[in-house]
């Protein structure tokens, strides 16, 4: 649980690097990747506190971990639609969040919009989407790891 609490702190800081330092702006499925990443980090944070052995803080991860990788899969489809394919550009997050009720704000946030797929930062040719995608991977691969070494 340290390795997820870490990494998903890891992952957090990095975004506000590059919200703040390097200037991104976050769009919708970017946001909810990163709200995805904090519920990782909270679980694994409550599981080290109440110092469980309980297979329930894995399994949450893991499902945390899966809804996070369709949102970054969902963003790195969007990123490789034809630029004539891809769906207009929305309103501004804090615009949304200022306009719309919770379920329709929801809503926008996993269907993302035309910014969704703009890569403004890559590594080694993976856009952050994929990057993202990994790392939900990972985090899905240790809370199985977890699972299996609870269960026997």
């Amino acid at each position: 649980m340290l390795a997820t609490l870490l990494g998903s702190a890891f992952l957090l800081g990095a975004a506000e690097v590059f919200m703040h330092v390097q200037l991104l702006e976050p769009c919708l499925l970017c946001v909810s990747q990163q709200l995805a990443f904090f519920a990782i980090g909270l679980v694994a944070a409550i599981a080290l506190a109440l110092n469980s052995p309980s297979s329930v803080f894995p399994a949450i991860i893991g499902i945390v971990s899966v809804g996070g990788g369709a949102l970054a899969a969902r963003q790195l489809w969007l990123q490789s639609l034809p630029a004539d394919e891809v769906p207009a550009c929305g309103a501004s997050f804090e615009y949304l969040v200022d306009v719309l009720p919770l379920g329709e704000l929801i809503g926008a946030m996993i269907s993302g919009t035309g910014e969704c797929a703009e890569i403004d930062w890559s590594l080694f040719g993976i856009s952050m989407a994929g990057w993202a995608l990994f790392a939900f991977a990972c985090f899905l691969i240790v809370s199985v790891y977890a699972l299996r070494t609870r269960r026997s």
